[in-house]
């Protein structure tokens, strides 16, 4: 028991992210911080600044195949999510306030699959790691991160899938 409430101690000090299944968005979840306030600069619990990034509208946050390094939770504002096909690039969705992304580049070392696009105003992002994300995954069970490692996997291959259908169409 002493160890759990040791673990749970230096827990409060951490970026505490958490998943609200039950969100009225339905199939977006959105992650919320587990405190009242955000401020511009975080810690995690080893002491590594989490930072914010302000984003203009109309501007990328990342690219479709660029090598992901960084992961995002917007704080306020809506992104579009994107896929390019030989038609031009298609809306796969749009994300806003609590929605956590980015987070597959970082999960597998894939390039991206999407790109991100700032709309409807400036976007307030909290930025989050490689290093930040991978401390999180290393305590997490083998189980777990096994199972979050395969469904990446079948995001990826349904994606491409998706692609090669709308090419044959």
């Amino acid at each position: 028991m002493a160890a759990d409430n040791d673990f749970e101690e230096e827990c409060e000090n951490d970026i505490d992210l958490v998943l609200d299944i039950d969100s009225p968005e339905g199939d977006n979840p959105k992650i919320t911080e587990n405190r009242t306030s955000v401020r511009r600069h975080q810690y995690d619990r080893r002491g590594s600044a989490v930072q914010n990034r302000t984003v203009d509208q109309g501007k990328y946050v990342f690219r479709e195949r660029e090598v992901g390094d960084l992961a995002f939770v917007i704080l306020k504002g809506e992104i579009d999510i994107l896929r390019s096909t030989e038609e031009g690039e298609i809306l796969l969705n749009t994300i806003s306030q609590g929605t956590l992304f980015g987070e597959m580049a970082l999960i597998d070392n894939q390039p991206r699959m999407a790109s991100a696009l700032v709309t409807n105003g400036p976007a307030e992002l909290m930025v989050i790691s490689k290093d930040i994300f991978q401390k999180k995954l290393d305590v997490m069970d083998t189980f777990t991160l096994a199972l979050v490692t395969v469904l990446t996997s079948h995001i990826r291959s349904l994606a491409d899938q998706i692609n090669l259908l709308k090419k044959a169409s």
